[in-house]
């Protein structure tokens, strides 16, 4: 990443520097130092759907000889190689966003993205779990309240969930029930589609949706009874798919 693509405006910062959180909107790269060359390149991060954005925290500012602000950070990535490695990012504002929702959508509705579910806690501490809710529920929420260096979202019955931007959204997304096979499709087991679950799905299918995930490149697939299918426009055909299609963007 040359130096001329680093111009540009920053995320905005404190005005007494505090520790906060990032996520990777577009593809970038960590470096050893706040110059950025090939030679200095530790790891480069793909472009990945926002359930998988690469997160960071900002542990401190520097600037490159040219005077470009980069943001010190440490890698938070759980079960990656690069977990709590260190380096320098750009700190342009169209390469990263906020990893944490810090105001309340005026809907004042979120909806849990996570595959995998979210929980609901007694305190803004996320200690005493109450309630387990599923990918695309849709939550009622309060108010935002401050936590640490965080916020947490405190729903209309109380309870307290995360705001980080992988696990829920602000407002309302929907996401297909039901999918018509056009072309044919095979079911696998895994999300990366490593291993088939030995069953094949032929034209005209009809088959019930429960959810959807990304594999490891960032491509969509829907969670379906006894595994993973395609979103693939070209084998499937899924209502509001194109409503998911787009939470790259969100």
């Amino acid at each position: 990443m040359s130096e001329s693509l680093e111009e540009g405006s920053a995320l905005a910062r404190p005005t007494h520097f505090k520790r906060f959180s990032v996520s990777a909107a577009k593809k970038l790269g960590l470096y050893r130092k706040p110059t950025f060359t090939k030679q200095n390149r530790l790891k480069f991060y793909a472009k990945q759907p926002r359930s998988r954005q690469p997160q960071f925290v900002v542990i401190g500012v520097a600037h490159s000889i040219h005077g470009v602000l980069r943001y010190h950070v440490r890698d938070v990535n759980r079960h990656s190689k690069t977990y709590g490695m260190t380096g320098y990012i750009t700190a342009r504002s169209n390469f990263l966003k906020r990893t944490y929702h810090t105001k309340v959508d005026r809907l004042k509705i979120v909806t849990v993205l996570n595959p995998r579910g979210i929980d609901s806690y007694r305190t803004a501490k996320l200690k005493g779990k109450v309630t387990h809710y599923k990918q695309g529920q849709q939550l009622k929420v309060k108010r935002i309240v401050k936590h640490n260096l965080t916020t947490r979202y405190q729903l209309t019955n109380g309870r307290y969930i995360t705001t980080n931007k992988q696990f829920v959204y602000a407002g309302r997304l929907k996401y297909p029930k039901r999918m018509t096979v056009t072309y044919g499709a095979n079911l696998y087991r895994d999300v990366n589609f490593h291993a088939k679950a030995g069953h094949h799905y032929t034209r005209s299918q009809t088959i019930r949706v429960f959810g959807w995930d990304y594999s490891n490149h960032g491509t969509l697939r829907y969670r379906v009874s006894g595994g993973y299918v395609t979103a693939n426009h070209r084998y499937v055909d899924a209502t509001q798919q194109h409503l998911l299609a787009g939470e790259h963007l969100l």
